[in-house]
């Protein structure tokens, strides 16, 4: 009769080799641990020797009887667990439990999306400095590491603007300091070694806004994707931001029913509870807007989004092939928040005060430099339209003027002056 075979067991000491005290190494990914701590025997069987000498110092700290024995070891676990802790980890980590909770959450997810293909994610945290990061920057400049969608025509590799690097390097930025003040894994945040001159800048404010027939061009083309085309026409009309816009529900939508009961002339509100700057506001809806939203099957529901259907991903690939489509260059969607914002001064009169309760901005500068683009031709026409007279004899002011010249020339004094000057103004009251 043949032999069994021998079962190979832990026991089987030929096999083992030494690698480590109180590890053996049983094969190419199995480590023994075998120990004693408080007099029982330990014996464990890990994946790597990193994670088999862990084991065995968290167990040397709980036995130690010396404070800085136990010091020791601690620090040994800790520099142990930062070599094999990645930059990729730190990414995961956060995409899970802290972007969930952040505004804006969807951009920040595509954004780490990317950052996590770059050379930088497979560097361990510790050994990250400042002029990796500088790398790291170079590197989203150059657009190689973004993701082109197959059906997209032309695959040009285009660089990334000094405003998109920007909204990158507040994200990494934000990585670091969790690393360092809630998940202890660094002592310092590289992010905070660089130079200013090294952080992007954020860039020149566009000034892009629709020409010619770019609107209706854009309009007809989403006949076939109403929904689409109602969001680009409340982007429009209403100056909302894309997050709001889409976040909209229908709860908080107030009609207001016009006069002469024509719905065509309808107005409305909309409520919005959360805003980027976390206060809510109320937005006007105006005829063109409420008309467009008409067009939405959901209308006259109590409850739901306004635009479950678009996501902000899809929304931007939509937006994405029409630009293609139409050959119309250069034109963002976030563009439409500035010719709104430009309109609603240009055609309806409103004053910058107002402007700004309806956009939602916490500072009027933001909306007169960068959002409200005035048209230079318009204002030309306005001005025409408004002639201020040239100075006239009988004006007061040039009166006193003259006045003024005579007592600087010796012709009056100082009590002549002023006794004319109080009779002049008596006169013209």
């Amino acid at each position: 009769m043949s032999k069994k075979p021998v079962k190979k067991t832990i026991s089987d000491k030929r096999k083992w080799v030494k690698v480590d005290k109180n590890i053996c190494q049983l094969g190419e990914c199995s480590f023994l641990v075998r120990m004693e701590v408080s007099g029982m025997k330990i014996s464990k069987v890990l994946d790597t020797l990193e994670e088999a000498q862990t084991f065995r110092d968290s167990h040397n700290v709980s036995k130690s009887l010396d404070v800085h024995e136990a010091a020791i070891f601690e620090s040994r676990i800790k520099k142990r667990e930062s070599k094999s802790y990645t930059f990729g980890d730190l990414m995961a980590v956060y995409k899970k439990k802290v972007t969930p909770t952040n505004k804006g959450a969807d951009r920040e997810i595509s954004n780490i999306n990317l950052l996590e293909r770059l050379p930088i994610a497979s560097m361990p945290l510790y050994t990250i400095k400042a002029e990796h990061i500088k790398t790291m920057f170079a590197d989203i400049k150059s657009g190689q590491y973004r993701k082109i969608r197959e059906n997209i025509k032309d695959k040009t590799i285009k660089p990334a603007t000094d405003a998109t690097v920007k909204r990158y390097s507040n994200t990494v930025g934000a990585m670091f300091t969790y690393a360092v003040e809630e998940l202890n894994k660094i002592d310092r945040s590289p992010y905070a070694d660089l130079a200013k001159k090294d952080k992007p800048k954020d860039g020149e404010a566009r000034k892009r806004r629709l020409v010619g027939d770019e609107y209706e061009r854009i309009l007809i083309y989403f006949d076939d994707k109403p929904e689409y085309q109602v969001a680009v026409v409340v982007f429009v009309e209403t100056a909302m931001r894309q997050g709001e816009m889409l976040g909209a529900d229908w709860q908080y939508l107030t009609v207001f029913k016009s006069k002469d009961s024509d719905q065509k002339n309808e107005t409305g509100e909309i409520f919005l509870p959360e805003t980027k700057n976390s206060s809510s506001r109320t937005v006007p809806l105006s005829r063109n807007a409420m008309v467009a939203l008409k067009k939405l099957r959901g209308y006259g529901n109590t409850e739901g989004q306004i635009f479950e259907g678009i996501t902000v991903s899809s929304f931007r690939h939509k937006w994405e092939d029409a630009l293609e489509d139409l050959n119309i260059k250069n034109l963002r969607k976030h563009d439409l928040r500035h010719e709104a914002t430009s309109r609603l001064v240009e055609n309806y009169g409103l004053n910058i005060a107002e402007v700004v309760a309806i956009t939602g901005h916490k500072r009027m500068e933001m909306v007169s430099e960068v959002y409200y683009q005035a048209n230079v031709k318009k204002l030309a026409d306005k001005i025409s339209t408004n002639v201020v007279p040239e100075p006239s004899e009988s004006n007061s002011y040039t009166k006193i003027e003259k006045l003024g010249e005579l007592l600087a020339k010796g012709l009056l004094t100082k009590a002549e002056f002023n006794r004319e000057k109080k009779k002049h103004l008596s006169e013209v009251k």
